[in-house]
């Protein structure tokens, strides 16, 4: 009979101690819950300050304009800028690429609106390639670099099998690492609002 006491009492002290684990573990969870909270409920009112922001700079440009703030706000606009994961390295034409030249980035550029939607570019456009400086202490060195002013933009306009978006070749001036590869940045300069919009990948041979 003592030994049964002594198994009931030792099975409710284990059921009070994962209890309190439990509660303990609640208690825990609920935090960051309630942490989690206060995060996105400080980043909602960020963003309707944003908006509210944006909508008064529309109402304003629209007076500028003389055309009625619906029709400013339906203007498509670039808020986004993705390097297509089809961008490559490839050897040009009649080249040797292990000489250290005659290596092209290809790079395939997509914008897109609010809504994940391809919207034209009608600004400044800079596509650097860069890659390891191959000195002691680390560092970059230029590859390559192609500006496009608006209407070199329009001119990298296409729209084909790949779908729409704009292509830029970037000559590369030196051999490229075949482990680092080459790290591709584009810098979109917005023509209208002046907003920059950056991209950047890095390509492998």
């Amino acid at each position: 009979m003592a030994a049964a006491v002594c198994v009931v009492s030792a099975i409710v002290l284990i059921l009070g101690a994962g209890g309190c684990r439990s509660r303990g573990s609640w208690r825990n969870q609920n935090d960051e819950l309630r942490a989690r909270v206060m995060t996105l409920e400080e980043e909602n009112a960020a963003l309707e300050a944003r908006v509210a922001e944006l909508r008064q700079s529309i109402d304003a440009a629209a007076r500028v304009a003389g055309l009625s703030p619906d029709i400013l706000a339906a203007v498509p606009r670039v808020t986004g800028l993705r390097i297509d994961p089809r961008s490559h390295l490839a050897a040009s034409a009649g080249s040797d690429p292990d000489a250290g030249s005659g290596v092209v980035a290809t790079v395939y550029l997509t914008p897109t609106d609010g809504r994940q939607r391809f919207v034209p570019l009608v600004g400044t456009l800079t596509v650097d390639c860069v890659g390891p400086s191959g000195v002691a202490g680390g560092g970059v060195r230029s590859l390559g670099r192609v500006e496009l002013d608006p209407g070199g933009v329009s001119e990298a306009y296409r729209s084909a099998l790949l779908g729409t978006h704009y292509t830029v070749r970037v000559p590369l001036s030196g051999p490229v690492d075949a482990a680092s590869g080459v790290t591709v940045i584009a810098r979109y300069v917005d023509g209208v609002t002046g907003a920059v919009l950056v991209a950047e990948v890095t390509l492998q041979r």
